[in-house]
């Protein structure tokens, strides 16, 4: 009889081993389903456009057009990012999962407040920009209904002076992005997009010399324009970015150069508009 029931307690405990092991595999099986897929659909559930509450306030029939906000994505460049073995680095990962559950709220429009790239005002070589917006493209897709607008930030032009920066970061900025600052009216409404890393560049000079801005006047301040100015953040009008949208267009905001590069804004030229 001990025999007997040695043999089935040995039996029990098995069973109950392998019950645990397989509730444990259960449970990171579906750990990994939720942090690689669920978190980011799930933190979007009560992320909704406000179309009925826009619909019922309007005579018109038409669906509200969505714009969406988005900040600080700052995709690694490839040319310096190392991949892991059974991959690509966190970081991009994230990003492409972020994006693919964004994306789903189908906007008409998105807009990117700046740093879009990581590490911009370092590239040297247009060989090495083709590389990483090949690289940014990759991970926001988008179909031919969603227009892409930019912001530029430090890490894309730079802010301040370092030897590291390359004085071709505004130029690249403006042939693969657009220009640095632009108008665009979307349903109706003026969006004005500055870079703002100039102005704040443009302060940095001005409390350098201990002028207020009355006394900083354009044409008051040649003397104080650094001996090797930054490229003008002004854009080539015969050369669109590579992602601009062929129907839609923006103008560009100008203005006369001050401390070596462009940051007043001007009287903007006749501008598309982005239909409802």
């Amino acid at each position: 009889m001990g025999f007997l029931y040695e043999r089935r307690s040995r039996r029990s405990r098995l069973r109950s081993q392998r019950l645990v092991f397989f509730l444990l595999r259960l449970f990171w099986v579906a750990f990994v389903i939720w942090h690689d897929f669920g978190a980011f659909v799930y933190s979007l559930a009560g992320c909704k456009w406000p179309d009925k509450a826009l619909e019922s306030w309007s005579s018109s029939a038409t669906r509200p057009t969505r714009v969406m906000l988005i900040a600080d994505v700052q995709v690694p460049n490839p040319a310096t990012t190392r991949n892991l073995w059974f991959g690509e680095d966190p970081v991009t990962t994230y990003l492409r999962k972020s994006w693919s559950a964004v994306s789903r709220l189908r906007p008409d429009v998105v807009i990117f407040l700046g740093d879009v790239l990581s590490s911009g005002r370092y590239v040297r070589s247009k060989q090495e920009y083709d590389a990483y917006y090949d690289r940014f493209k990759s991970i926001f897709q988008h179909g031919n209904g969603t227009s892409f607008y930019f912001i530029p930030g430090n890490t894309d032009v730079g802010l301040g002076r370092s030897s590291s920066f390359t004085e071709d970061a505004p130029r690249f900025f403006t042939e693969y992005f657009g220009p640095l600052n632009q108008l665009v009216t979307i349903a109706g409404h003026k969006f004005v997009m500055i870079d703002a890393s100039k102005l704040v560049e443009e302060d940095y000079h001005r409390h350098a010399h201990d002028k207020t801005y009355e006394q900083a006047e354009i044409c008051n301040m040649v003397d104080m324009v650094p001996s090797t100015p930054r490229t003008s953040g002004e854009p080539n009008q015969s050369s669109p970015s590579k992602h601009a949208s062929g129907e839609h267009e923006s103008a560009v905001l100008s203005g006369q150069p001050a401390f070596g590069y462009t940051s007043k804004l001007a009287t903007p030229q006749p501008h598309h508009v982005v239909p409802d």
